[in-house]
C-alpha cells in the first residue's frame, strides 16, 4: 500500500506496536530486508547497548529511539570524515537519482507519469526490465532507493547495473561507483561515532529521572541531536503494517486516532 505526499510514495513496514512507559507507543520495525532490530540499554556491570531482535524484545526492556536530528548529525559527521570531497559526492548521491526519475519518464511512461495510475505502469515496467536483468526488484525496493537519505542500492552489482540502465554500458559511470562507496564507507564511521557520543552521554549522566519515570531524553551538547531511552511496557507478538515515517519513533498514545 501507498500514501500519497506530493509526487511522492511512502511505504508501509512491518511493525511490532509497543506500549511504552510514561504514555508513549512505538511502532518498532520488524522488517526482513530492511529493519529487524533496536537498540537496548544493558545495565550489567557497565551500562551499554546492543541491537536486540525486535521480535526478542520483552517488557522490561529499555529501548533506544532517536528523538531528535541524530540522522543530521550523523551525516554531518560523514561531511567531516569526507573532507573536500564532502560537497562533489552528496551532489553525486543527488544525481544518479534525479537521472534515475528521469529515465523512468523518458523511456517507460511516454512522458505521462503525472497521472498516478500512469506513473505506477511506468515505475512497473522499469522494474521488469531490470527483473529482466537479474534484479529482485519490487515497487517498495524501487522507493528506498530513491528516498532522499538513501545512498545506493545494497548490492553493488545492483547499482551498476542501475547506472548501465541509466547511463548505458558506454557511458563513464565509474565516478557514481566511487562517490557513494566513500558516501557509504563514511557514513559506517560516522554511526559509530555517534553511538560511542550517545553511549558517553548516558553513561556520563544521572538515570535517577528514567529510574523513576521509565523514560529519559539525553540531548548531545552543540547540537539538535538526542535520544530517549524508554521502558516497555508491553510488546504485541505479532506483525502490524504501519507507514514508515511513523517507525521506530515515539509517539503519544493520547494523539492517535484510530482511522
Amino acid at each position: 500500500m501507498d500514501k500519497k505526499f506530493g509526487e511522492t510514495s511512502e511505504e508501509q513496514l512491518n511493525t511490532r506496536l509497543a506500549n511504552l512507559a510514561g504514555g508513549y507507543i512505538v511502532f518498532l520495525r520488524n522488517h526482513e530486508g530492511i529493519d529487524t532490530t533496536q537498540d537496548v540499554l544493558n545495565f550489567e556491570t557497565k551500562i551499554s547497548f546492543n541491537p536486540k531482535e525486535v521480535s526478542d524484545i520483552q517488557s522490561g526492556d529499555y529501548i533506544l529511539l532517536r528523538t531528535g536530528a541524530d540522522r543530521d548529525l550523523t551525516f554531518e559527521e560523514a561531511n567531516k570524515l569526507m573532507g573536500k570531497n564532502a560537497q562533489k559526492n552528496r551532489d553525486l548521491q543527488k544525481s544518479w537519482k534525479n537521472k534515475l526519475k528521469e529515465h523512468i519518464t523518458d523511456n517507460y511512461s511516454g512522458n505521462t507519469i503525472q497521472v498516478p495510475s500512469l506513473k505506477a505502469e511506468a515505475d512497473n515496467k522499469f522494474i521488469a526490465s531490470l527483473n529482466d536483468k537479474g534484479i529482485n526488484l519490487n515497487r517498495s525496493k524501487l522507493r528506498g532507493w530513491l528516498r532522499e537519505e538513501a545512498i545506493k542500492p545494497r548490492d553493488d552489482n545492483e547499482f551498476k547495473i542501475v547506472l548501465e540502465e541509466i547511463f548505458g554500458k558506454d557511458k563513464n559511470f565509474q565516478k557514481y561507483i566511487i562517490a557513494m562507496s566513500e558516501i557509504n564507507r563514511k557514513h559506517i564511521s560516522a554511526g559509530s561515532i555517534v553511538r560511542k557520543k550517545i553511549l558517553n552521554l548516558i553513561q556520563e549522566s544521572d538515570l535517577s529521572l528514567l529510574e523513576q519515570n521509565g523514560y529519559q531524553e539525553f540531548k548531545l551538547q552543540d547540537t539538535n541531536a538526542s535520544i530517549s531511552v524508554y521502558r516497555v511496557l508491553k510488546i504485541s507478538n505479532q506483525d502490524k503494517l504501519q507507514w514508515r515515517s511513523q517507525t521506530d519513533t515515539p509517539i503519544k498514545a493520547k494523539d492517535i486516532i484510530d482511522d
